[in-house]
Protein backbone atom coordinates (compact mmCIF):
# COMPACT_ATOMS: atom_id res chain seq x y z
CA UNK A 1 0.00 0.00 0.00
CA UNK A 2 2.89 2.20 0.97
CA UNK A 3 4.73 1.77 -2.74
CA UNK A 4 1.20 2.22 -4.18
CA UNK A 5 1.15 5.78 -2.78
CA UNK A 6 4.98 6.54 -3.00
CA UNK A 7 4.22 5.98 -6.60
CA UNK A 8 1.31 8.57 -6.85
CA UNK A 9 3.19 10.75 -4.96
CA UNK A 10 5.58 10.81 -7.56
CA UNK A 11 3.35 11.21 -10.45
CA UNK A 12 1.71 14.45 -8.83
CA UNK A 13 5.46 15.86 -8.22
CA UNK A 14 5.95 15.71 -12.10
CA UNK A 15 2.56 16.79 -13.29
CA UNK A 16 2.78 19.90 -10.38
CA UNK A 17 6.06 20.68 -11.81
CA UNK A 18 6.11 20.39 -15.47
CA UNK A 19 2.33 20.49 -16.10
CA UNK A 20 1.67 20.07 -20.19
CA UNK A 21 5.30 19.22 -20.49
CA UNK A 22 5.44 16.47 -18.32
CA UNK A 23 5.22 13.99 -21.23
CA UNK A 24 8.85 15.13 -22.04
CA UNK A 25 10.52 14.47 -18.34
CA UNK A 26 9.37 10.62 -18.93
CA UNK A 27 10.65 10.54 -22.48
CA UNK A 28 13.75 12.14 -22.75
CA UNK A 29 17.07 10.27 -21.08
CA UNK A 30 19.67 11.24 -19.83
CA UNK A 31 22.23 12.64 -22.20
CA UNK A 32 19.43 13.90 -25.10
CA UNK A 33 20.31 16.84 -26.80
CA UNK A 34 17.71 19.69 -26.64
CA UNK A 35 17.67 22.39 -29.25
CA UNK A 36 15.75 25.31 -28.52
CA UNK A 37 15.51 27.16 -32.39
CA UNK A 38 13.91 30.44 -30.92
CA UNK A 39 17.31 31.23 -29.25
CA UNK A 40 19.18 28.76 -31.14
CA UNK A 41 20.83 27.11 -27.73
CA UNK A 42 20.92 23.66 -27.24
CA UNK A 43 22.26 21.42 -24.50
CA UNK A 44 22.79 17.99 -23.24
CA UNK A 45 19.41 16.84 -20.59
CA UNK A 46 20.45 15.79 -17.09
CA UNK A 47 17.69 14.36 -15.11
CA UNK A 48 17.74 13.78 -11.29
CA UNK A 49 14.63 12.02 -9.16
CA UNK A 50 11.86 14.32 -10.20
CA UNK A 51 13.85 16.93 -12.04
CA UNK A 52 15.62 17.95 -14.99
CA UNK A 53 18.29 20.18 -16.82
CA UNK A 54 19.43 21.18 -19.55
CA UNK A 55 23.43 21.70 -19.02
CA UNK A 56 25.19 23.61 -21.90
CA UNK A 57 28.79 25.03 -22.31
CA UNK A 58 28.32 27.84 -19.77
CA UNK A 59 25.42 26.78 -16.98
CA UNK A 60 23.27 24.34 -15.67
CA UNK A 61 19.82 25.39 -16.43
CA UNK A 62 16.30 24.44 -14.98
CA UNK A 63 14.02 24.16 -18.24
CA UNK A 64 11.10 25.82 -16.74
CA UNK A 65 13.69 29.14 -16.96
CA UNK A 66 15.01 27.78 -20.63
CA UNK A 67 12.57 26.37 -23.79
CA UNK A 68 9.93 27.88 -25.42
CA UNK A 69 8.14 24.58 -25.87
CA UNK A 70 6.96 25.74 -29.36
CA UNK A 71 10.78 25.61 -30.81
CA UNK A 72 11.77 22.75 -29.25
CA UNK A 73 13.71 19.11 -30.59
CA UNK A 74 15.34 16.76 -28.47
CA UNK A 75 17.64 14.33 -30.08
CA UNK A 76 18.46 11.16 -28.97
CA UNK A 77 22.97 10.50 -29.67
CA UNK A 78 23.05 7.55 -31.65
CA UNK A 79 27.01 7.41 -32.17
CA UNK A 80 28.36 8.79 -28.91
CA UNK A 81 31.79 7.42 -29.77
CA UNK A 82 32.62 9.97 -32.30
CA UNK A 83 30.17 12.80 -31.27
CA UNK A 84 32.39 15.55 -30.27
CA UNK A 85 30.81 17.61 -27.65
CA UNK A 86 32.24 20.76 -29.05
CA UNK A 87 29.75 21.67 -31.90
CA UNK A 88 27.95 24.30 -32.07
CA UNK A 89 24.27 25.14 -33.61
CA UNK A 90 24.67 25.49 -36.90
CA UNK A 91 26.62 21.85 -36.72
CA UNK A 92 23.06 19.89 -36.01
CA UNK A 93 21.73 19.48 -39.95
CA UNK A 94 25.51 17.80 -40.48
CA UNK A 95 24.64 15.47 -37.57
CA UNK A 96 21.71 14.56 -38.40
CA UNK A 97 22.75 13.28 -42.21
CA UNK A 98 25.87 11.45 -40.51
CA UNK A 99 23.25 9.28 -38.27
CA UNK A 100 24.62 11.03 -35.08
CA UNK A 101 21.60 12.63 -33.29
CA UNK A 102 18.17 10.88 -33.87
CA UNK A 103 14.98 13.37 -33.88
CA UNK A 104 12.88 12.09 -30.53
CA UNK A 105 10.28 14.44 -30.32
CA UNK A 106 9.51 17.79 -31.91
CA UNK A 107 7.53 20.23 -30.03
CA UNK A 108 6.78 23.21 -32.87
Amino acid sequence: MALFIAVGLYGMEIEDRYGDNQDIFYRSRQGDIVVNHQTKQFGEIKKTWTRFYVVNKLDTIDTNDWWDDKNIEIYEVTDSESLDKSFNYSDFDTLKEEGKLELKQKLR
